[in-house]
């Protein structure tokens, strides 16, 4: 039978960090002995800030449990990643570990060790020295609210949403740095996060920058026409020119001006795959009225390349950085079987274009 103490300080869910459920069924099994129902799985410990996150409010995960193997990186990789957000620096971590020296700059870093084999007792033991830190922070009477308040930010981290509002809360007080922090922190987890965005562009426009303002609406606009947010395309139409024509080139542009080639190569092959328009034909477009239209060519190949689309950064740069013509794959209507007059009305679209911006 379980000490009382020990028994009251169970958790009421466990995430497992780990690529392999069969190196933690053991662990499973001996907490159901213990009375803990309630598991989930994390592969991937950079993700676990966001599953921690998104988990429902009234079932909060208490204590993550990632198992120490030799040769194995994960339990450090995790406690890095929760040492880089303010919020989960002190969050119960739990290691497993059949090496328990190795492990032991584990254990300096914050987590706490189970040596295995153990029995029920080790075990129960162990979950207290985890969560017994938190709980008293919960309890105790010391710094009244607040303290509540910081340990209630320790259980549940900031969602998405929570960052949003934040940085309207700072905008709002005239603390611009903060609020950018906490924008860019949201689309850290969420790149094309429209709300995001559009915290952005209010951040712009209260800084006098109209021309970056209008670059994130145009990121919100797209992240809205991705998950079919008609609600919010709609609002945000007035402000966009050419409305929904074009709005993933668009996006891609803006995203090379940002300096986020790897970003803006996925918007520019959204765009050719919404219109059906060459790939080549829209990037050229997108980069004729720049600066250096070549060198802007070649770095977005290169991130083309980077990005695992080798044969297409090579087709891009047959077509636009050496002018050799490059056969286009065709697409059903009467005009794709013409390769040929394809291209004539390709380059006569770009010449027209260009006549209207000169």
């Amino acid at each position: 039978m379980l000490a009382p103490t020990a028994s009251a300080l169970l958790p009421t869910r466990v995430l497992f960090v780990t690529d392999s459920e069969s190196s933690v069924s053991a662990d499973m099994a001996a907490l159901r002995g213990l009375g803990v129902t309630s598991f989930a799985l994390c592969a991937d410990p950079e993700q676990v800030p966001a599953v921690l996150a998104e988990a429902p409010a009234d079932r909060p995960f208490e204590l993550l449990i990632c198992p120490h193997r030799s040769r194995d990186d994960t339990a450090e990789r995790l406690l890095r990643r929760l040492a880089g957000a303010a919020t989960l620096a002190r969050f119960p971590v739990l290691i497993p570990t059949g090496e328990a020296s190795r492990a032991a700059p584990l254990e300096a870093a914050g987590a706490k060790l189970l040596e295995r084999p153990y029995s029920p007792n080790d075990l129960a033991a162990a979950l207290q020295r985890a969560l017994s830190p938190l709980r008293r922070s919960l309890s105790a009477p010391a710094g009244g609210d607040k303290s509540r308040k910081a340990a209630a930010k320790l259980e549940r981290p900031m969602t998405t949403g929570d960052l949003v509002q934040a940085g309207h809360r700072h905008l709002e007080a005239g603390r611009t740095a903060q609020a950018a922090k906490a924008f860019a922190a949201a689309l850290q987890r969420i790149e094309d996060l429209p709300e995001a965005c559009l915290g952005m562009a209010r951040l712009e426009r209260r800084q006098d920058n109209p021309e970056e303002a209008h670059r994130w609406v145009v990121r919100a606009a797209a992240g809205y026409l991705r998950r079919n947010d008609d609600a919010g395309l709609a609002a945000l139409l007035p402000h966009l020119p050419k409305g929904t024509r074009g709005l993933f080139a668009e996006e891609a542009s803006t995203l090379m001006d940002q300096g986020r080639h790897r970003q803006a190569c996925c918007s520019f092959l959204e765009a050719a795959q919404e219109s059906g328009e060459p790939l080549h034909a829209i990037i050229a477009r997108a980069c004729a009225f720049s600066n250096s239209p070549s060198r802007r060519m070649e770095i977005l190949c290169d991130a083309f390349e980077a990005s695992g689309h080798a044969a297409t950064a090579k087709s891009l740069r047959l077509r636009l950085l050496r002018g050799e013509y490059v056969p286009v794959p065709a697409r059903p209507g009467w005009l794709h079987r013409f390769p040929r007059l394809q291209e004539v009305v390709a380059v006569a679209g770009w010449t027209a274009q260009a006549w209207k911006h000169g």
